[in-house]
């Protein structure tokens, strides 16, 4: 990826003339109390200056003398906000630069138990070590305590002899260097892993998948805090069907613990709802081979509680409902139009994706998630939409600001229930946090709620985190709402009985056993990934492939049989042995029945007292 310097060039007389503009903040990120510092570069006599903030007001400006082409600018401190710093010099060059203040958290260390996070990829989307540093100091900066990172398989391992970390561990130092927890994700595998089958995603042999898993949890185990195992499984990041995807997490989710036991597991990230292939991994027994449920919207936001609802119901029918949810991805995809290779948001745009981050991450806690993350912090340009919350030279967009606002005021907090405001298009909800009741609320049209406040006085944030006072009358307060979120904070204990309280639900980490023996059948069959199905044609029989794994010690003996329905099996049941790390390849001969328009078939390994949990798959009709 190219990447855009911080320069504005201005065009004079058909020359273009470069005036530069640089902060001493990294990301032009700076933080309360202190001074806004910049330097000049490549101007002309006198530099005049004025600081606008996010609603166009100005709120600083002057003029500072030039030597040697070069001027120095400094701004006393200013709130938390977004600004826009204008230069321009006494021969008409002008430039700007786009700056954030936020709360200086006064090094205080980012909490693990965090929930408001962000997407960062950063090994793939931030190009070269100093970007990383820089970007590592943004996330610190902006208080956000969790990030969902990206590894390359191929890439760590190119053959089977080695195994190469590269920048995927300088990645990880700076992060942890400074104090930003990380999880991790990969969702490729090498083309030495499928040789005979290059568009292929799942690898041959599952003990690859378990071996890497385990490798990469036990190098990272002082870094890493948690695994997810592929993304977007239920669209085309895997080609293939739910059983093989079931196959390959029970793999990895050995792996992975046994590199490092204290790590959870996520499960790919489900991203189309509840679906064919929802329910069907459901039915390849996953429930003990991942911890925390995962998944992922690109939706309004007040779509989430219904979305989430119905994951919910489907976890609950194979008794898992006490799953922590994280919600791992969730931005607003807008058009870019602006600057090179029309990367940048409009200012228009800029405005629609500040005003969702906050109102996305409200609604994503208030639906039940544990874990909220913005996709995504670097700037990420995907067929014309942009994604990220910074530029493309890592100075910020409004949503940075927004999104650490929000860090720091409903990072640890739990949900407490709606509020209802009485008018239309204007939410309201109330969150438990260290510093009181804080009432998060907006609304699409201006206008005015009234809210119960037992205290003289109740704090106001802005959608970027500065604060102000309202004074109470009567036992409440008038609070203007706009698209742009406020927080009434410690608003006290008054308004908890207007609220329409959320149901109680305490999520927690499983304490699985899973089988060390996995079974996985397929078929070669052609697929239709919508339905999740292989496609038969009437009167043909096909050969069914069975794998049987054993990731233990010893030896696994037993038998592993096919329960049908629709079709017929020959032979029915096989047995099998399998040593410690060991692997066997069955095959069956499945008949559908003369009029069958779909086959379910269920793999059962009983292998003494390693019983295997199953692996299903369905077929339809092929028309």
């Amino acid at each position: 990826m190219r990447v855009a310097g911080i320069l504005v060039l201005i065009w004079m007389t058909g020359a273009v003339w470069a005036m530069e503009v640089k902060s001493t903040a990294p990301g032009n990120l700076f933080v309360t109390g202190k001074q806004l510092h910049f330097t000049v570069t490549q101007a002309k006599a006198a530099v005049h200056y004025r600081l606008i903030d996010y609603w166009g007001r100005p709120v600083a400006e002057g003029k500072v003398p030039v030597r040697n082409s070069n001027a120095d600018i400094r701004i006393k401190a200013q709130p938390p906000g977004y600004y826009i710093l204008h230069c321009d010099d006494e021969e008409g060059n002008a430039t700007e630069v786009a700056l954030g203040v936020v709360v200086d958290r006064k090094g205080a260390l980012l909490p693990r138990e965090g929930r408001v996070c962000a997407d960062a990829a950063s090994a793939w989307l931030v190009d070269g070590e100093d970007r990383w540093r820089t970007f590592a100091h943004i996330v610190r900066t902006a208080g956000i305590p969790l990030v969902r990172e990206r590894i390359s398989w191929g890439q760590v391992a190119p053959d089977k002899q080695q195994l190469d970390w590269k920048h995927y561990q300088y990645v990880a130092d700076v992060l942890a260097q400074q104090g930003v927890h990380v999880y991790q994700i990969w969702h490729d595998s090498p083309a030495w892993s499928h040789p005979d089958n290059p568009s292929a995603h799942c690898p041959d042999d599952l003990r690859t998948v378990y071996r890497f898993g385990r490798e990469a949890a036990s190098h990272f185990a002082a870094q890493i805090q948690a695994w997810e195992v592929w993304n977007e499984p239920d669209i085309d990041f895997w080609r293939h069907l739910s059983d093989r995807y079931a196959g390959l997490l029970k793999a990895a989710y050995l792996g992975l613990k046994d590199g490092n036991p204290n790590a959870p597991v996520l499960q790919g990230s489900l991203c189309v709802g509840v679906q064919a292939f929802a329910r069907h991994l459901f039915e390849n027994g996953i429930g003990e081979y991942f911890d925390i449920f995962n998944w992922h919207i690109y939706d309004l936001p007040s779509n989430y509680p219904r979305t989430l609802q119905a994951y919910r119901q489907l976890l609950a029918e194979h008794g898992l409902d006490d799953r922590l949810a994280w919600l791992t991805e969730a931005g607003i995809g807008l058009p870019g139009t602006e600057g090179a290779n029309k990367r940048i948001l409009s200012e228009e745009n800029q405005r629609r994706q500040c005003q969702f981050v906050p109102v996305s991450a409200v609604m994503s806690l208030a639906a039940g998630n544990d874990k909220h993350f913005f996709f995504v912090l670097p700037d990420y340009l995907e067929n014309g939409i942009q994604f990220g919350a910074l530029r493309p030279d890592m100075s910020p967009y409004p949503s940075l600001v927004a999104l650490s606002a929000c860090a720091q005021l409903l990072g640890v907090s739990r949900y407490v229930g709606e509020y209802p405001t009485g008018v239309e298009g204007a939410s309201a909800h109330l969150f438990s946090t260290p510093r009181g009741n804080v009432l998060v609320a907006w609304s699409e049209k201006p206008v005015t709620i009234r809210v119960p406040a037992d205290k003289r006085t109740v704090r106001v944030a802005n959608i970027f985190g500065a604060e102000s006072t309202l004074k109470a009358e009567d036992g409440g307060v008038q609070v203007q709402l706009t698209p742009e979120v406020v927080y009434l904070v410690n608003v006290g204990k008054a308004i908890e009985k207007s609220v329409q309280p959320a149901p109680s639900r305490v999520g927690r980490l499983p304490m699985n056993k899973p089988s060390r023996v996995v079974v996985v059948g397929y078929t070669n069959l052609p697929v239709d990934k919508g339905r999740d199905c292989y496609l038969f044609r009437p009167g043909e029989s096909f050969d069914y492939t069975v794998e049987v794994y054993h990731f233990g010690d010893g030896t696994a003996s037993g038998t592993v049989s096919l329960l049908l329905s629709g079709a017929s099996a020959q032979p029915p049941q096989q047995a099998v042995q399998v040593r410690a790390m060991g692997r066997q390849v069955l095959s069956f001969r499945v008949t559908p029945n003369e009029n069958a328009e779909e086959i379910r078939i269920e793999v059962r390994g009983n292998l003494g007292a390693e019983q295997a949990s199953p692996s299903v798959s369905y077929m339809s009709r092929r028309r």
